[in-house]
């Protein structure tokens, strides 16, 4: 599994948003890293921990900036946060019932290309309402 690397293209003009996602970033490759080394319930209970209570938190500040900005699309992209977070709980779940690399990797797959999808794509949108 390829690590997420940081460019400029995913600044979103907002220095504490862009190091939050910067940290997602981090705390992703941090999961790339260990997902070999250590056992799944390991991995549940440490790193995709601290990966979900910090997107978590990251989310929810987000929102409160589009809020505040009365940004136009806000509501469905509070959806997107909304199914994000069921998907990453369900993968969680299926990781701690069937540990394998697959499993592993279909966890990962979805971190990385969710980040990078949304950051690029649905982020870039309220770039010029903050």
């Amino acid at each position: 599994m390829d690590k997420v690397l940081w460019s400029n293209d995913y600044s979103v003009g907002i220095e504490e948003l862009d190091d939050q996602h910067l940290k997602i970033f981090s705390l992703i490759n941090d999961l790339v890293d260990s997902s070999s080394q250590v056992s799944c319930k390991d991995l549940n209970t440490g790193a995709i921990k601290e990966m979900i209570r910090y997107a978590k938190e990251h989310l929810l500040f987000e929102e409160r900036l589009l809020k505040e900005a009365k940004y136009p699309d806000y509501d469905s992209h509070v959806e997107l946060h909304k199914e994000y977070l069921i998907t990453v709980a369900d993968l969680s779940i299926k990781l701690m019932k069937e540990c394998d690399e697959n499993t592993k990797n279909e966890f990962l797959d979805f971190l990385t290309h969710w980040w990078k999808d949304h950051i690029l794509n649905e982020d870039m949108k309220y770039k010029n309402y903050l």
